[in-house]
């Protein structure tokens, strides 16, 4: 990986040091990242700090952070040629900073950011002073200097599309490790919104409890935050679109007082009738949130009958994000979808470097069918061919085009130079995390190299071990399985044509290393049965289809099943597991839930259309499962097989983690040589373990 300070320069007393800064620190405003580095000061004169910025970069939003200890100083770029630079307004001395250069959201924010540091300037010119027993300068010299000439920013901005402001914090409050505080955040919105109509979703962070407004659909989070940082949140929406010129992130600071609320009201308006859900992801100081508030509402037409409508209410206790998952390499997205349109705002993360960019996907659900079809055709053609090595080479450098078509569909420039330039190992343990976009093929997204540095090697996204990660489920890093609580489902179907070869084998598996017991019956009350009594492990080895009904639903086909004849409980679909194993709202801190693997055709995604509120995954994870893995598409009985056996016998394996055995199920799937090791979606956290709790015989005396 490219080090960090590889677009900084600079020029004067100045240094920029090698490698990665060991400083982690976020600046208290979001944005997109451009460029960070350590400096040091190497003696008297008048530092200045150069760097490139992208073609694509509006410099009227960039800021340069100078960090120096506790204090911060925010300047705004001039132009120098073919580069930008800032001239810092003090001597470094021999001190060490660290340089940030942000892309604001906004005008609006980087203009009130660098008015701060005025500030930071005279208060590290008195440290300067104290630290060296300097005196004073004489009174006439300590008048104030002319002002910085700043790049204007007087565009006009109507009231409606300005950004909240920023709080006009010192900026000595802003120590490496600040002061933590229990916190609670709070959304709501009408429970019934009338199409076309603008409502307000409703954001307040307070030291205290707050009350939910009378008729809302609300949800409630305690948590615990920097008190000297800013938390931002994120909406993503389901059924609904923001009203023209709303931001989606926003920054806001826990009040002093424990009378005083920080509030933020973002306005959406639903296009159509249906069930509509936000999401509000709050995050401080990584990507993982510290808080998912989701909430839910019918959206019907003008004049419609007022139903009563149950308020969802959650309230639970959350943990900050695991410190090793933090620095694991992440594609964080936050997706707003309305209609079949979605908007994806995607922030790439790799050795500390961060990268962002926001793709519209227009008609979502005709973009997932084309990529599916053109998988379909793939795995089509490699039937045809009987040499394995060269079915090997065709499907690779097949899906190879199409992974990089995804890829550049998904990812802006500087993230996909980002992704390449990763160093071997920097990728390793990939984690996706989402509020809810589930159905895009991650696993099957290829590195896309610069002109003329495509050595042809294989980096697919499913080969760095990825494993998926859904906001406010349960994610434990233990999941005990007692074999009186392993089910399977292996249906022996009565149509002769549906036969699975390796279904007997899958069973017996099951048997032998969980001495787990089959659902019985095996039929679609059974596993109702199953949903209400619980479960630590359910296997299923068996067909999976998309209904033809709109929504499409997905479907399990049971023993039972026959194409022409709609034979009762032959067929178990997500909207019948969503009555039978209903959303458990926010996972608290001790949350754990059982593993579900559906080795089932199509199961491993979400249905895309409109408001897409259903799937398999999410109705499990939003259940309370810990753990998933199921199929984006058709895959071979054979390598099926090959993937069960290889990620079982990995996970039973002692210190082997579900991001392990994912990746040794893969190498177990790919000899047969049809691609089929990329169908798999994980969602689990990446570094859990699985432990079989087997009886112990008992001993003398015992």
């Amino acid at each position: 990986m490219t080090a960090r300070d590889d677009r900084i320069e600079a020029r004067g007393p100045l240094r920029v040091e090698p490698g990665l800064p060991d400083e982690a620190w976020i600046p208290p405003v979001g944005g997109a990242e451009l460029a960070r580095a350590s400096v040091v000061g190497t003696g008297e004169g008048t530092p200045v700090l150069m760097f490139f910025m992208p073609d694509d970069v509006d410099p009227r939003r960039v800021v340069v952070f100078v960090r120096v200890g506790t204090l911060l100083c925010s300047l705004a770029p001039t132009r120098a040629g073919d580069r930008y630079e800032v001239e810092l307004p003090f001597n470094l001395g021999s001190r060490t900073a660290l340089v940030v250069v942000l892309e604001c959201r906004s005008e609006a924010d980087a203009t009130e950011l660098v008015k701060r540091y005025d500030a930071s300037r005279v208060r590290l010119d008195e440290e300067e002073r104290a630290e060296t027993g300097a005196e004073p300068p004489p009174e006439e010299a300590a008048a104030e200097p002319e002002p910085r000439r700043v790049p204007s920013r007087t565009r006009s901005i109507p009231p409606s599309m300005a950004p909240p402001p920023l709080e006009a914090a010192p900026v000595e409050a802003m120590p490496a490790n600040g002061h933590e505080a229990l916190a609670h955040v709070h959304a709501e919105m009408p429970k019934r919104v009338v199409v076309e109509t603008p409502v307000e979703v409703r954001f307040r962070l307070s030291r205290r409890r707050l009350a939910a407004s009378e008729g809302s659909s609300h949800t409630e989070q305690s948590i615990r935050v920097d008190t000297d940082r800013d938390v931002t949140v994120t909406i993503a929406l389901r059924g609904f679109r923001l009203a023209d010129g709303e931001a989606d992130t926003v920054a806001v600071r826990l009040p002093d007082s424990a009378d005083a609320v920080a509030e933020h009201r973002f306005t959406i308006v639903a296009p159509r009738t249906g069930k509509g859900e936000v999401s509000l992801a709050v995050r401080q100081n990584a990507d993982l949130p510290i808080a998912t508030l989701r909430i839910t509402s019918d959206i019907v037409a003008a004049g419609a009958r007022d139903d009563e409508i149950e308020a969802n209410e959650v309230d639970a206790e959350v943990v900050d994000p695991d410190p090793e998952l933090v620095r694991l390499p992440s594609i964080r997205i936050d997706e707003s979808i309305v209609g079949n349109d979605s908007t994806l705002r995607i922030r790439v993360t790799v050795a500390g470097i961060t990268r962002e960019c926001t793709k519209a996907l227009p008609d979502k659900a005709a973009f997932i069918a084309r990529t599916y079809r053109v998988v379909a055709g793939i795995r089509a053609e490699l039937r045809d061919i009987r040499d394995v090595a060269e079915r090997r080479r065709h499907g690779v450098r097949r899906l190879r085009d199409l992974g990089m078509g995804l890829a550049r569909a998904l990812f802006s420039t500087d993230v996909l130079d980002l992704l390449w330039e990763a160093a071997p190992g920097e990728l390793e343990g990939l984690i996706v995390q989402t509020t809810g976009e589930l159905d895009i093929p991650w696993e099957i997204v290829h590195l896309v190299p610069p002109s003329g540095a495509d050595d042809g090697q294989e980096r697919f996204l499913s080969g760095f071990g990825l494993t998926r990660w859904v906001y406010d489920t349960a994610h434990p890093t233990e999941l005990h399985i007692e074999p009186a609580r392993a089910r399977y489902v292996c249906p022996m179907y009565v149509e002769r044509r549906l036969h699975l070869t390796h279904a007997v084998e899958e069973r017996r598996f099951m048997e032998d290393e969980f001495q787990a017991t089959t659902v019985d019956p095996d039929d679609a009350g059974g596993i109702a049965a199953l949903m209400h009594s619980g479960f630590d492990l359910l296997h299923f080895a068996g067909h999976g289809r998309w209904s033809a009904v709109i929504p499409p639903a997905q479907e399990l086909l049971l023993a039972g099943f026959r194409e022409a004849v709609d034979v009762p409980g032959a067929r178990y679909s997500d909207g019948e597991l969503r009555n039978d194993l209903p959303d458990v709202g926010a996972a608290d801190a001790a949350a754990t839930g059982p593993f579900v693997f559906l080795n089932a055709c199509d199961i491993g995604r979400l249905p895309s259309g409109p408001a897409a509120l259903g799937g398999f995954p999410e109705a499990f994870l939003r259940g309370g499962a810990a753990a998933f893995v199921g199929c984006s598409w058709a895959v071979g009985d054979d390598p099926a097989s090959a993937f069960v056996e290889g990620f079982y016998r990995a996970l039973a394996a002692p210190g082997t983690t579900i991001a392990d055995a994912t990746r040794i199920a893969r190498l177990a799937a790919r000899k047969e040589a049809d691609l089929s090791e990329h169908a798999y979606a994980v969602y689990a956290h990446p570094h859990a373990h699985v432990f079989v709790d087997r009886p112990t015989p008992e001993g003398p005396g015992s």
